[in-house]
């Protein structure tokens, strides 16, 4: 069971090997607290991409790393280190990364909110894994042993433990988006309520009002104002830059570039030519640079020129030739 363990932590074991794994831990509570501060332990130590970190953050970041080379934190189990000194690093490693765990079998979970230019991975009992994206909210409106539903604003990667006793269901802007041996990404966005869902492994259904529809790899459906559309994508996770820590944008249109920089950046943009909308840009810049370093960027290869400008305290931009 360890060697299992090690292999979902590193991301090497199927999905049956999971399933069976999971369902282990539901009735071994020793088990599952080993999984989960190992598992966190691990994602914290090894991941870039979740928030930018101050100075201060920076130098508690290096001291919580030598001490995990130096106690050689996958051997704990092996080692019988206490309990007592893993939590302490663990949630030391939570606070700076913005790990979260929804490992409560009763439910106490209520809802993760994300703030700008920061993300936050979290884990669920069952071994489901959600990425949210900034400034991104997501709730969980009821669970029990036969299904779990959860409420999204904004954007966020579902990586789906398949399990056909329990439906898991996913509400974002007038959708219920239904796993059924899952990788897909949804972005909700509460203002203009426009939602994409787009699958990149597995499969999943979409219920929009009376109708229903199966979605396969490589297919997004686009949702708004009871009208949708179904399109055909490169179901590529590395195309999704937020869970990489870069925007990857190929020959993309700075409307969409714009959707992606108001969700990240927290801002609102706008285009004072309407035909700026449709041109396009390629690159994959990193995310942890300000919003002008990445519009100065765009500038360069496109000519178009910009303004940022605050007004009751939000921030604004000006998109113009």
């Amino acid at each position: 069971m360890k060697d299992l363990m090690a292999n979902i932590i590193l991301g090497k074991a199927s999905d049956n090997e999971k399933l069976v794994f999971y369902k282990q831990i539901e009735t071994d509570d020793k088990l599952r607290k080993d999984f989960i501060w190992c598992r966190n332990l691990y994602i914290a130590h090894s991941s870039k991409r979740y928030v930018r970190l101050s100075s201060s953050k920076k130098d508690d970041f290096k001291k919580i790393k030598y001490r995990l080379l130096k106690r050689k934190t996958f051997k704990l189990i092996k080692l019988g280190i206490s309990y007592a000194a893993v939590f302490i690093i663990a949630i030391m490693l939570v606070h700076l990364f913005g790990v979260s765990s929804i490992d409560n079998p009763n439910g106490e979970f209520s809802s993760i909110i994300t703030q700008s230019q920061s993300t936050n991975q979290i884990f669920l009992a069952d071994g489901s894994t959600i990425l949210l994206n900034a400034n991104s909210k997501i709730e969980l409106v009821s669970q029990n042993k036969n299904e779990i539903v959860l409420n999204l604003e904004g954007e966020a990667l579902f990586d789906v433990i398949h399990n056909e006793e329990r439906r898991f269901i996913v509400k974002a802007g007038g959708l219920e988006i239904i796993d059924k041996g899952t990788k897909f990404n949804i972005k909700a966005n509460v203002i203009s309520g426009l939602v994409k869902a787009s699958l990149i492994e597995g499969k999943i259904n979409i219920i929009a009002g009376n109708d229903t529809y199966s979605l396969k790899p490589g297919e997004e459906f686009m949702y708004q104002n009871n009208k949708h559309k179904l399109r055909l994508f490169n179901p590529d996770e590395s195309q999704f830059g937020i869970w990489g820590g870069k925007f990857v944008f190929r020959n993309a249109k700075l409307a969409d570039i714009a959707e992606e920089l108001e969700q990240w950046y927290g801002v609102s943009i706008e285009f004072a030519n309407g035909d700026l909308k449709s041109k396009s840009f390629s690159g994959t810049l990193d995310r942890n640079v300000s919003l002008e370093d990445i519009l100065n960027m765009i500038n360069y290869t496109t000519g178009i020129k910009y303004n940022i400008y605050k007004k009751k305290g939000y921030t604004y931009v000006t998109i113009k030739k």
